[in-house]
């Protein structure tokens, strides 16, 4: 396992990286480059050491030349000054108002999310460092980890460009016997049929085998032999390891059954994180949340109810949208009834996905159609492979 002495000595990023080539130099890594000769072709990595296993989209990489959007999706600003990139990653002003105002966001984002954490931010900011490396041009940019609670199990999310342009997938694949079987494939609108999918999926079946060979490789080095899962940020054609870090705890719960789910009116999907410790599940107040943009916080009569409730009760469980960090903020959140992978992936919901202690993805348009009032209790099991949900009488 990698010490936090480790970590802080030279950053998450950069310490798992050296690690990976001094254990297997023919694992390729993007070329480290110093930070006085950031440049065209240059990536500026955020390399906190908290980002192993947390900090989940707060800091930003920046590569040089980056365009810089308003609201409206129109370019404010190109990055190409080294030291304003740094001044960008580290919440500092550059002096362009609109690019501030983007900054102050994330900025007031970050000391939200350390407060959560009950951490400090300027303590936060003064261990931050930054890990400059050559981009790698690659056709497609990725996400693999091994499913937490499914031995076997691996779950693979790609951007790039397919047979027809840049398309988000994602695969849950499992391995027996040593033969690689998809099982569900969805873009960001939801799950589609497998032949349907690879149509225009920047990856195929055998991509995909050689992805899952390539993160094992990585996988199977020592310090990665803990009782985790770990996440490994790739880039494919060509194939290099860009991240890897720590996802959630194993914990093998096949051995546990639901005895109500095949009663009427029971939601369910394949795709769950966690075990609930009892054998007939948790009942919990279901709270409905509404859009969650950024570190969830009030928005003006939005999100009003769904936050006044959530500090009315000890654990809850609740239909989320397109949120980020909610554990953080609301520390009572015990489970969260998430939409389609791909797309909650591709949103942001890393942090819930590793850190809350259920997570249902593909439950949102089910739990629309039973149209549960907020504070209803409900009842939820999870063997960490399928999940399910019933109102509770």
């Amino acid at each position: 396992m990698f010490t936090v002495e480790e970590l802080k000595e030279k950053g998450a990023k950069r310490a798992v990286l050296e690690y990976i080539t001094s254990e297997d130099p023919s694992i390729p890594i993007p070329e480290p480059v110093a930070e006085e000769d950031i440049g065209e072709g240059v990536i500026v990595r955020s390399d906190h050491w908290r980002e192993f296993d947390s900090f989940e989209g707060i800091f930003d990489s920046v590569e040089v030349g980056r365009k810089v959007y308003n609201h409206s999706v129109e370019v404010i600003a190109r990055l190409t000054d080294p030291q304003q990139i740094l001044d960008v990653m580290h919440f500092r002003d550059i002096g362009n108002l609109e690019v501030d105002r983007k900054t102050e966001y994330m900025r007031n984002s970050f000391e939200r999310y350390c407060k959560g954490m009950g951490l400090d931010p300027e303590q936060v900011m003064s261990e931050f460092r930054v890990f400059p490396q050559r981009k790698i041009d690659s056709r497609v940019r990725g996400t693999i980890f091994s499913h937490p609670n499914v031995p076997g199990r691996y779950i693979v999310y790609a951007d790039g460009n397919g047979p027809q342009g840049d398309y988000n997938v994602s695969f849950t694949i499992d391995r027996k016997e040593g033969e690689l079987t998809p099982l569900v494939g969805e873009n960001v609108n939801g799950i589609i049929p497998l032949d349907m999918l690879l149509t225009v999926s920047p990856i195929n079946p055998d991509d995909l085998t050689k992805i899952i060979q390539f993160y094992e490789r990585v996988n199977s080095l020592p310090k990665f032999q803990d009782e985790f899962s770990y996440m490994m940020e790739f880039t494919f054609d060509p194939t290099y390891v860009l991240q890897m870090r720590r996802f959630r705890k194993t914990e093998d719960g096949s051995s546990l059954t639901c005895s109500w789910k095949d009663e009427k009116g029971v939601a369910a999907t394949d795709l769950a994180f966690g075990v609930t410790e009892q054998q007939e599940g948790i009942v919990l107040p279901f709270l409905n949340a509404q859009m969650l943009i950024g570190i969830p916080q009030r928005w003006e009569g939005m999100n009003d109810e769904f936050f006044d409730l959530a500090a009315k009760h000890p654990q809850f469980a609740y239909r989320s949208s397109d949120d980020y960090h909610t554990k953080v903020i609301l520390p009572n959140a015990y489970a969260a009834l998430g939409g389609n992978f791909c797309h909650s992936f591709h949103h942001g919901t890393l942090a819930n996905m590793a850190h809350l202690p259920i997570y249902f993805s593909g439950m949102n348009h089910a739990i629309d159609s039973m149209n549960i009032p907020s504070e209803t209790p409900v009842r939820l099991f999870s063997n960490g492979k399928e999940g399910y949900l019933k109102i509770e009488k």
